[in-house]
């Protein structure tokens, strides 16, 4: 392989406003004796240093420009001062000749410094001492030509240079294919072209492009058997700092320029008519209609009257939209963005962390003579952390739109050989970079911060092309339009209607097209186009046209926060940070583990042995986390300990994760807890039950309010670990002062149980054993509250006598017996090994996975529950909750018992139950079919007949809805079934209720079939035998009996509704015909089906409960009954019922069904209440109860506690990236109108800020 070339351009320029910026050695220019030895001519992108060779003497040097004969300085042009051998004065000449062949010529004056104290800006120069001072810059030439021999290059190019390739001398055949590296993959993908010039290979043929995006490119040429002959790499690097606008005679408009911050424009001219520059107000006029002119300190403009020769130079500092007009009042716009920064990076030179922002482009160096095995540049997706929502490194760098290619050895060694590797991070997180494929060498950490982002919308004849922009703060946004369709920008509210105080701004004829503007307050702001025929009421105009508002939502910036881990140093001091924020480790010599996550519960064994769960992975000097939820996290690490040289205990790093706006705003529950504030709002909410009261600090204010208490001190020194039961003092220097805190490291200034106002007399106790951290603030009448006190963690010790409770209560095992009283009353006994009743709270009755609202007393351990529906199989089982002082065990779960209850009472008659009911006057009773022999039923509210049903509403099970009830009224109810054929009428069991009917669940479910089931502590009968072993309970005598309790195969049930005060003469018929025929169909499969139920029992039986509680509940017919409506809908239930017990017949045929269900519940299994039981009581219901869902679940990822808020905002921020309709402002319920166009990123407003209080 040949040599590579490098046609390096010096791209790279160092001084001030003129200076260069790279360290390469620029061509030095002699003005000994005032001027400059020889001709200089150079490349646009060099640069220069005039230096003094000869003599002892101090010069100037000043650009000037040719007007004919004499020569003028240039306004803000290159001056160098003092110029002499110990002083240098280096200058760019980074001018952008793009569009200019000929090049350009600049011209100098050079005088003694003790000449020139005093210069006329308007100074004319003589001929004879400027015209020899010329340098004459040249376009890059950016074309090779190729031969039939392989010619490896690589070339420096600027941002929209031109690269020309051709092979008009060579025999072969060849074509150009541009490729880019991944640096996931470690791949290679091709960039799309489809021009003939890249599709086909040809003998002689000429490859043209102009580059336009910072980076690197390879342009391989490939011969017509897709061999690879040479490869051309082209680091692209940022564009030229000088660019041209050419003032002319005519009156045309001056197309846009877009320049990087800290760019020049050259304004020059040589034209017929006078011309002049002055920058204006892009967007206002005066009361004449003119254009406003800008002339103070910092705008430019031609200091001098009108000429027709001029040059001016004016450098752009700052982002943003500028203006001005010519003396033809020609207006031109420059629209300045943020600079685009390369960041060199050293590979191979012992530097493993780097810090960037997204606004660098890295630029990895080496040299060719350092050997590495397999060299390579890429990314490590272990241990690399980036944030959630990107996708992981694929969604960062686009991979799924672009296949990579594997890359062949010639490649590898191509890429070895070509010394650099340019390439842009656009998303912040941590990178860790492999140079090699083997895993001992050490990874390069680059943490990339985020910078200040561009964001873009545009406004045409369809409105705004996105709805809705998240942006941070501080970031710039760019609004674009066309002049004929944006007639005013205002700043409205989420209906369009303007705001008093807002921003507005209509749009000049000729003009700019663009704003940037940026928001430097945190909030949502909306913004509509409002024209003199707009509709305020229905956000159009006279002609129809929708204007819905644009939203920008202003997120807090994200920031880094760094814990360096050093030598004999360590920091125990939590770091406190907002959602979205990164936490960087970092150590000061390369380390092996990741981070262990602790429990705040952990125990001393436990911790002692954290270690052991630690995961090594490639050496590397940087750990990161992202805080996604917010809340108290412990980490612990072997290499902690390692680097720090510590061998006494457990170094552990604490982060604190809290929600948005905690610094400055309150929301308060508890009128005794109310912080000194500087403004009050009352809000009315739906994220409230009632009108909230929220305490709102400015930020301004507090930055500048003088009467601001001092945070309070922990008095002493809060040890790494305490003992159980120590004394931890607070103290503030303001004697008067309220002090709140915690102690689970939650935010002390919103309201709820872990907050705790501190007394003086007692002090905080230390009583929970675990990982604790204290955070307090101060609050004093007339004063502003202060900020948050943290302190560093303390282990408390276990309490021995709690840890011997703990060991008895894990120890305990309960079992439930039970037996069944006809027609649907069960009695149960609690057995107690070894009795621990002193350390029971009470105990809760399942039925069927779901808590029953009634507590049992540890004490009573007799009980009964009565109110089955008939028809139904059920499982019971109790749990025992422990005392306060052992809240954090697990609770203890009995065995379950299975059992059946009938649907028929004595004599045949239909057992008629109540079911649960949301709204307290409202009756549901239900009963079961009990046969083909049944043609009618009746249903009797105090012995008057209120519904009939005949065959043609039959169901398998029947719901009567009965609605205004009225409140403590007692109704007495029954059903009555005719027998078909005769005359015999069999009357079911009578139910007694008197309104209103508690809630018999602990928590609300969508079972509309679920019974209502009365618990009570009540003894058996001294007759009756409590079963001892067999899990299905029911009476031995009626065990011939159970063939009636088949249940049937589903079909829709339905509910009808009945309004209780009404006579029966004005209920309208329960279902439609097209229902009607539905049914009768039903009713001919349920007839086929039940002729020979004999012979398939067991299995008719666990196929039909399974299809019952599992299916026909989620799709059943709700008839409303009423004076208003007779409409039919659907409605949907969820599956609250388990699977069968172990007990019941057929239950293997479930076992396989149920796998997919236990294999996407194991993790939740794991810490299930029932956990203790599995043994026992395979296959369980793997739906957790939904008591419990609240009460006991916790992951092993996160901290077992956590406060009520935090919950709530973590819960609806998962929602960030899903929900799209609802869009709320701050502590507001209004919602903006519907987005037509969806941006990047979709969240609701109210992630933000409804949880600000």
């Amino acid at each position: 392989m040949n040599g590579i070339k490098n046609d390096h351009q010096n791209v790279h320029l160092v001084q001030s406003s003129h200076g260069t910026d790279t360290s390469d050695k620029p061509q030095q220019i002699d003005i000994s004796d005032g001027k400059f030895q020889q001709p200089i001519t150079v490349e646009t992108g060099d640069s220069v240093e005039f230096v003094v060779n000869a003599d002892a003497k101090q010069y100037d040097v000043i650009q000037v420009y040719r007007d004919r004969s004499d020569f003028y300085r240039v306004p803000n042009g290159i001056e160098l001062r003092n110029i002499s051998k110990d002083q240098t004065g280096p200058v760019s000449l980074s001018f952008d000749l793009t569009n200019d062949e000929k090049g350009r010529e600049i011209y100098f004056y050079i005088g003694l410094s003790a000449d020139n104290t005093k210069t006329d800006p308007r100074q004319k120069y003589l001929q004879n001492t400027c015209e020899n001072n010329k340098i004459n810059i040249k376009p890059v030439d950016a074309k090779f030509s190729y031969l039939d021999t392989e010619d490896n290059r690589k070339v420096y190019l600027r941002k929209n240079d031109i690269l020309e390739i051709d092979w008009i001398k060579a025999k072969g055949a060849y074509r150009i294919e541009e490729k880019k590296y991944c640096p996931v993959s470690g791949g290679l993908y091709t960039i799309s072209d489809t021009s003939s010039q890249t599709q086909k290979t040809a003998q002689r043929a000429t490859f043209k492009k102009q580059i336009d995006q910072l980076g690197i490119s390879y342009f391989i040429r490939v011969d017509e058997h897709k061999a690879v002959k040479d490869i051309l790499v082209c680091i692209v690097e940022n564009s030229y700092r000088y660019k041209y606008v050419r003032l002319t005679d005519d009156n045309n408009e001056l197309k846009p320029i877009v320049i990087d911050q800290d760019d020049w424009i050259i304004w020059e001219w040589d034209t017929k008519k006078k011309q002049s520059i002055k920058q204006i107000d892009p967007y206002k006029l005066d009361d004449k209609n003119q254009h406003i002119e800008l002339k103070s300190d910092g705008h430019f403009f031609w200091p001098f009257e009108p000429n027709k020769r001029g040059i001016l130079y004016h450098q752009f500092t700052e982002p943003g939209v500028y203006s001005y007009k010519d003396a033809s009042n020609n207006i031109g716009t420059i629209i300045v963005e943020a600079r685009t920064i390369i960041y060199s990076l050293p590979l191979l030179e012992g530097q493993l962390v780097h810090k960037v922002s997204t606004n660098h482009m890295i630029q990895f160096n080496w040299t060719a003579k350092q050997r590495v095995q397999d060299f390579a540049i890429t990314l490590d997706s272990s241990s690399s952390v980036i944030r959630e929502t990107h996708g992981g490194l694929a969604g960062v760098f686009d991979c799924v739109h672009h296949k990579c290619q594997r890359v062949e050895p010639l490649f590898r060694q191509h890429f070895f050989n070509y010394e650099t590797f340019l390439m842009n991070i656009p998303a912040h997180g941590l990178y860790n970079f492999k140079y090699s494929t083997s895993s001992d060498e050490e990874l390069i950490s680059v943490v990339v911060e985020n910078a200040i982002d561009n964001h873009r919308v545009r406004y045409n004849a369809d409105g705004f092309d996105i709805s809705t922009v998240f942006i941070n703060r501080l970031d710039h946004f760019w609004f674009e339009w066309d002049i004929a369709t944006l007639k005013q920008l205002h700043q409205t509210d989420e209906y369009g209607n303007k705001l008093n105080n807002g921003f507005s701004l209509k749009p000049i004829e000729n003009g700019s097209r663009c704003l940037m503007k940026q928001f430097e307050k945190i909030g949502v702001y909306y913004f509509s186009n409002i024209d003199d025929d707009y509709d305020k009421t229905k956000q159009t105009t006279t002609s129809g046209k929708s204007h819905p508002p644009l939203a920008i939502i202003v997120l807090p910036e994200i920031k880094f926060h760094y814990k360096t881990i050093q030598q004999h140093l360590f920091d125990p001091q939590p770091m406190v940070t907002k959602l979205n924020d990164f936490v960087i480790w970092e150590f000061l010599e390369p380390i092996q583990h990741n981070v262990i996550q602790l429990m705040q519960t952990e125990n001393i064994q436990d911790l002692a042995s954290c270690h052991d769960r630690a995961e090594r992975g490639q050496s590397r000097q940087c750990l990161a986390m992202e805080c996604v939820d917010t809340g108290i996290y412990y980490f612990a690490n072997p290499d902690f300990e390692k680097v720090v040289s510590w061998d006494q205990d457990r170094l552990i790093s604490v982060v604190v994760i809290d929600p948005p706006f905690t610094e400055t705003c309150f929301y308060v529950t508890d009128t005794k807890f109310i912080p000194n504030v500087l403004h009050i709002a009352q809000i009315k909410s739906n994220k409230f039950q009632e009108s909230a009261t929220v305490f709102v600090y400015s930020e301004s204010a507090i930055k500048n309010y003088k009467k601001r208490l001092q945070e309070p001190k922990v008095v002493g020194e809060l040890p790494g670990a305490s003992q159980h039961g120590d004394e931890v003092r607070l103290e503030c220097p303001n004697r008067s002062a309220t002090i709140y805190y915690t102690l689970n490291g939650s935010i002390p200034t919103i309201q709820n149980n872990n907050v705790m106002m501190y007394n003086n007399a007692t002090h905080i106790l230390l009583e929970e054993g675990g990982l604790h951290i204290i955070r307090a603030y101060a609050i004093e009448d007339q004063k502003l509250a202060s900020t948050v006190m943290t302190t560093s963690p303390t282990f408390v010790m276990e309490n021995e006598q709690l840890n011997h409770a703990k060991t008895i209560w894990n120890n305990c095992k309960i079992s439930l017996t039970a037996s069944l009283a006809l027609p649907n009353k069960v009695y149960g006994e609690i057995h107690i090994e070894p009795e621990v009743c002193d350390l029971i709270d009470h105990y809760e009755l399942y039925v069927d996975d779901v808590a029953q609202k009634i507590d049992l007393n540890p004490h009573e351990l007799n009980f009964s529950a009565e109110g089955f529906a008939g028809g139904e199989q059920y499982e019971i089982h109790i749990v025992a909750y422990p005392k306060g002082e052992l809240a954090n065990e697990q609770p203890i779960v009995s065995n379950k018992r299975g059992f059946e209850i009938k649907r028929e009472i004595n004599g045949g008659a239909p057992l008629i139950s109540l079911a649960v009911s949301d709204q307290p006057s409202t009756i549901f009773l239900m009963w079961a079919h009990i046969g083909d022999h049944a043609s009618e039923y009746t249903v009797y509210v105090d012995d008057i007949a209120t519904k009939q049903l005949v065959e043609k509403d039959f169901n398998d099970f029947f719901g009567i809805q009965f609605l205004g009830a009225g409140q403590k009224k007692k109704y007495i109810l029954h059903v009555e079934a005719k027998i078909r054929d005769s005359n015999q009428i069999l009357k079911s069991n009578i139910i007694t209720v008197n309104p209103p009917l508690e809630m018999s669940l602990r928590e609300q479910i969508t079972d509309r079939y679920f019974a209502y089931i009365s618990v009570n502590a009540e003894k058996p009968p001294p007759d009756m035998h409590l079963e001892n072993r067999c899990d299905l309970l029911s009476p031995a005598s009626k065990q011939e009996n159970r063939i009636t309790a088949v249940s049937y195969p589903p079909s829709t049930n339905i509910i009808h509704q009945n309004n209780i005060s009404i006579s029966s003469s004005n209920i309208v018929n329960p279902s439609t015909s097209q229902n009607t025929n539905n049914d009768n169909k039903k009713m001919e499969t349920f007839s086929e089906q039940t002729k020979d139920r004999a012979k398939i029992l067991f299995e008719k039986l666990t196929t039909a409960i399974i299809e019952r509680k599992n299916s026909h509940r989620n799709n059943y017919t709700e008839i409303t009954m009423s004076d208003k409506s007779n409409e039919t809908k659907n409605v949907y239930s969820s599956k609250c019922r388990c699977l069968p017990h172990e007990s019941f017949p057929g239950v293997e045929h479930y076992k396989h069904s149920s796998n997919k269900l236990k294999h996407n519940q194991q993790d939740h299994r794991q810490y299930s209440p029932v956990k203790k039981d599995l043994e026992q009581t395979e296959p369980l219901s793997y739906s957790k109860p939904v008591h419990n869902q609240q009460r006991f679940s916790f992951s092993n990822q996160r901290r077992e506690s956590q406060t009520a808020s935090n919950n709530e905002y973590t819960k609806r921020l998962k929602q960030h990236n899903k929900d799209d309709t609802t869009r709320e402002d701050p502590f507001t319920d209004k919602r903006p109108p519907i987005p037509q166009h969806h941006s990047t990123v979709e969240t609701n407003v109210d992630d933000y800020f409804n949880d600000a209080a």
